[in-house]
């Protein structure tokens, strides 16, 4: 398992295409902050 910074991540779907919709800190939907443990993306 590898670890991502949330501006690496960002920038690497920008890079491969992907336009970020929305990104939430869990999987209930939850806003994402500096002390989320999770990065869930909603892509297009």
């Amino acid at each position: 398992m590898r670890l991502f910074f949330p501006q690496e991540l960002d920038s690497y779907l920008e890079r491969n295409g992907f336009n970020i919709i929305h990104k939430f800190g869990g999987f209930e939907e939850e806003a994402f902050h500096d002390n989320s443990e999770k990065q869930i993306f909603v892509c297009q």
